[in-house]
């Protein structure tokens, strides 16, 4: 725990290493005439196995991948109207939300939270768009 009588750069410097150790290098430290100068190292790429991130990536794998269109009423889908993409997305996150939370109590809960937060960072669009794709490929095949 952080002393109350600890400067701000003695905060600072426990907090930085307390997150190298969490989160791997985030960036080089260095006190030059008492001003400390953080320099930060980001990463751009989120991408995760062909999808725009991780969570995109997990959802299609585990609750949605496979599942056909013609299914759940998307009958006559193409990739070419932005609007059957946008709605067949719409509808897989619903879809997706309804089976993890059916079960769920009225109360708030701390593990609901952090799978909604975690949902919320599904590129749907993405998601409906390959499904459509593998439809369109098993229509014409």
């Amino acid at each position: 725990m952080l002393s109350a009588k600890m400067g701000a750069a003695s905060a600072y410097l426990a907090c930085s290493a307390l997150s190298m150790r969490l989160f791997g290098r985030i960036g080089v430290c260095t006190i030059a005439s008492h001003n400390l100068l953080m320099e930060s190292v980001t990463m751009s790429d989120t991408t995760y196995n062909g999808w725009s991130n991780y969570a995109t990536w997990r959802i299609n794998l585990d609750c949605v991948d496979g599942l056909d269109p013609r299914d759940h009423g998307f009958k006559n889908v193409t990739n070419e109207d932005v609007y059957d993409v946008y709605d067949f997305g719409k509808y897989l996150k619903g879809y997706v939300e309804e089976c993890l939370f059916a079960y769920t109590s009225d109360k708030p809960s701390l593990v609901e939270d952090y799978a909604r937060a975690y949902l919320s960072d599904v590129n749907w669009y993405e998601i409906a768009k390959n499904l459509i794709e593998a439809y369109a490929d098993e229509v014409q095949a």
